[in-house]
């Protein structure tokens, strides 16, 4: 099975969706890292940058609860960064 995707280049709508479609996979790999480098460490093992090292318990608690929201967004749009 094979799919193509055209675009008409003298359209700006077509060439944003073109742009779109072209950054989706920066875009999945972005909100990984976000995912891992912002939430997971809040509840794992920690942040390495200074400033971050020793969160009390509200601010964790705070961290936490961003992270439900951003998992909430994305469920909220059917997107599962374990399946991109």
């Amino acid at each position: 099975m094979k799919s193509k995707l055209e675009f008409d280049l003298d359209s700006s709508e077509d060439r944003a969706n073109l742009n779109r479609c072209l950054k989706s996979q920066d875009l999945v790999f972005a909100l990984n890292e976000i995912r891992l480098q912002v939430f997971r460490p809040a509840r794992k093992h920690g942040y390495s940058e200074d400033g971050l090292q020793n969160l009390d318990e509200k601010t964790a608690a705070i961290i936490g609860l961003l992270e439900d929201k951003f998992h909430d967004i994305l469920k909220d749009y059917s997107i599962d960064l374990e399946d991109l």
